[in-house]
């Protein structure tokens, strides 16, 4: 009997060891909380860390080659060669091309060629000297980017002085003192005969000085520059040059390669990249698609990346972490290759770079402000491996940073060298940088009490006087302190990191708050708000004297929070954007959190100042039924009811057995 009631009293506290959980708690926190643990309605602990990367498992495209949410860039198929039927050629076997197609988002791509090194030194100045040539536009070029042109180097008594002739595409360049510009135009895909006399041409140009009789031609260059972004490929093909004057042939079919005959006197094929590929891939590690990082090179340079701002925060107190999956292919490696990821760092002061090295054959050597790491499995071909590191540890260990900001995080592939055929081969999936979900969080990680708040500021840190650290803190020892006053108003953001906010998962912004000083005005206020990815805004009021909440509508929603304009106690604000979202636009969120901003306004002679402290962003996963929040209650109330029933058995067992 007494090992019945032994088992008895075991089972109940079974029972109270396996409690069911709220409907849609999360998790405890990866990282430790900074000062109060933020907690969902109902007192369950919420996961106050989150995802800062968008589309980071590249499931989104806007084309094939445009991971939505990530900047991408790569190299263009351009450069220089000795030309041959097909291709155009207006006499003899050869001509000279080129070819550029720019994929390039950070400006416009060009090649050349040039004859000139060492300089021409031929006469100008004493005579008319005449230049003419054959030129073939294989394209159109887009109006006021593509262009084709040769710029022609004089010098002029020592001062170098340009002329450069549009043969296809223009310029809005005005003629300058050391420049001038001429449009001259013709029909694509045919030969057009450039003749021109350069001296004529120099001493019409007002703004040139007097042509000096020793003024000698430098160099010819021939440029083909395209627009940035595109995938046009743009051609164009010389031919046939000669240069002269009354008395003496400088250059033409015998006399330093003018027809293109030899490969003398030009630099063609010294100047150029290979194309290089940001594709979707249905090879993944987890759902539909990879993405693709494709660098082929053919001995020349050939690269491209993604590349995305997390703009986190790092500390101690939220290290953080970095993981991915990837798979590396390659073959006929060229001796500068590589694959990495690429690390951009800031810590309020100075600038780091990490890079994770993941194949290739190219060696670096570290710097004080570089790391160059090989990750497990360096150079390990045809499977998928996973990287999952601190950023914020690895900075520590190497630079001593306690703090760093993730400026820019990029997977890149390139390569370059001595071998035919090359490529370099990254496919990258599942991207998560997981840190605090806002930057600041408890300020327990902020620097010293009167310096700026760091973790503010978009993409760099904020410098301005009005936002800084206090010891005046709701918990911890730190909180920020916003000061604005005498017509004067401030106001900036932090990205969130594209973080989803849709379905039944409900998001939450949590903050402690006090209203130091507040000199009701019309247009003085004090605020937080959230722009969402769809482009709709929600503002909540801490400080306002006007009713915001009137002019609610189809793109802003205004709140006031419990508390307004009351000072000198702090307030916690718990609001659920997900239903206040709902409330004011008439549907649930689906869409992301794009920027959270803080807004404050004083005006002439008025003052608006603020704490602020244990600001959180967290989700808790569907709406919370309140019945739900007994339960625990009412199994404890039935392991009691067990327990007294075990010891009436028990007593009344005892007394027969009498």
């Amino acid at each position: 009997m007494r090992k019945w009631l032994v088992c008895l009293m075991l089972l109940s506290l079974v029972s109270l060891s396996v409690l069911p959980a709220v409907s849609g708690a999360l998790p405890t926190p990866q990282v430790p909380p900074i000062n109060r643990q933020p907690s969902s309605p109902g007192g369950v602990p919420a996961n106050w860390t989150s995802n800062r990367v968008e589309n980071s498992g590249f499931e989104n495209w806007t084309t094939p080659g445009d991971a939505a949410a990530w900047a991408e860039d790569r190299s263009g198929d351009l450069g220089t060669w000795y030309a041959e039927a097909p291709d155009p050629v207006q006499s003899g076997t050869y001509s000279a091309g080129m070819q550029v197609e720019s994929p390039s988002t950070g400006g416009n791509e060009f090649t050349y060629f040039s004859q000139g090194d060492p300089y021409l030194n031929i006469g100008l100045g004493d005579v008319s000297s005449n230049l003419t040539f054959w030129w073939y536009s294989d394209q159109t070029q887009n109006i006021g980017s593509d262009a084709l042109y040769l710029s022609v180097l004089i010098n002029n008594s020592k001062t170098l002085m340009i002329m450069r002739y549009y043969l296809n595409g223009t310029t809005s360049f005005s003629n300058m003192s050391y420049a001038a510009f001429f449009n001259l135009g013709g029909p694509t895909q045919q030969w057009n005969r450039f003749s021109r006399n350069l001296t004529a041409d120099y001493e019409a140009v007002a703004e040139f000085p007097v042509l000096s009789p020793s003024a000698e031609v430098c160099v010819f260059m021939f440029v083909l520059e395209s627009a940035a972004d595109t995938t046009q490929v743009n051609r164009a093909f010389i031919d046939n040059l000669v240069f002269e004057n009354a008395t003496t042939v400088f250059v033409n079919s015998s006399i330093r390669n003018g027809d293109f005959e030899t490969n003398t006197e030009w630099g063609i094929g010294y100047h150029g990249n290979e194309e290089g590929y940001v594709t979707r891939s249905p090879t993944a590690h987890l759902g539909s698609y990879s993405c693709n990082l494709t660098a082929a090179s053919n001995q020349r340079v050939s690269n491209a990346y993604i590349a995305s701002n997390p703009c986190s925060r790092l500390t101690s107190l939220n290290p953080g972490t970095l993981s991915f999956w990837w798979y590396l292919d390659f073959e006929n490696l060229p001796s500068y290759s590589f694959a990495w990821v690429y690390v951009s760092l800031n810590n309020g002061t100075a600038g780091h770079t990490i890079r994770y090295m993941l194949g290739g054959r190219s060696t670096f050597t570290n710097q004080v402000d570089v790391l160059y790491l090989n990750v497990e499995n360096f150079n390990t071909t045809g499977s998928w491996f996973y990287f999952n590191r601190s950023i914020w540890q690895d900075a520590w260990d190497y630079f001593g940073s306690d703090e760093v900001r993730i400026q820019n995080l990029r997977f890149q592939v390139e390569g370059r060298g001595d071998s035919v055929d090359s490529r370099v081969t990254l496919l990258v999936d599942e991207v998560e940088q997981i840190a605090g979900a806002v930057n600041g969080a408890g300020f327990e990680d902020q620097p010293a009490v009167g310096s700026h708040i760091r973790g503010w500021g978009g993409y760099y840190y904020t410098t301005d006087d009005s936002l800084r650290v206090t010891s005046t803190a709701y918990a911890g020892n730190k909180a920020a302190h916003l000061s604005v006053n005498s017509s004067s108003v401030f106001g900036d953001y932090q990205p969130l990191g594209g973080r989803p906010i849709r379905g039944s998962r409900n998001t939450y912004l949590d903050v402690a708050w006090r209203l130091v000083k507040y000199t009701p005005a019309e247009s003085d206020f004090a605020c937080l708000y959230v722009r969402f990815g769809d482009g709709k805004y929600l503002y909540y009021y801490f400080a306002i004297t006007s009713d915001k909440v009137l002019y609610n509508g189809t793109i802003y929603g205004y709140f006031n929070v419990t508390g307004v304009n009351t000072g000198q106690t702090w307030h916690l604000m718990q609001r659920c954007l997900s239903t206040d979202y709902e409330a004011v636009f008439g549907h649930r969120p689906d869409t992301l959190l794009h920027t959270l901003h803080l807004y404050a306004n004083a005006s002439g002679g008025h003052l608006v100042e603020l704490l602020f402290d244990d600001l959180y962003i967290y989700d808790v996963g569907g709406p919370i039924n309140p019945l739900l929040l007994l339960l625990p209650i009412i199994v404890a109330v039935v392991v009691i009811i067990i327990v007294v029933v075990a010891l009436i058995i028990f007593v009344w067992y005892r007394r027969r057995s009498k």
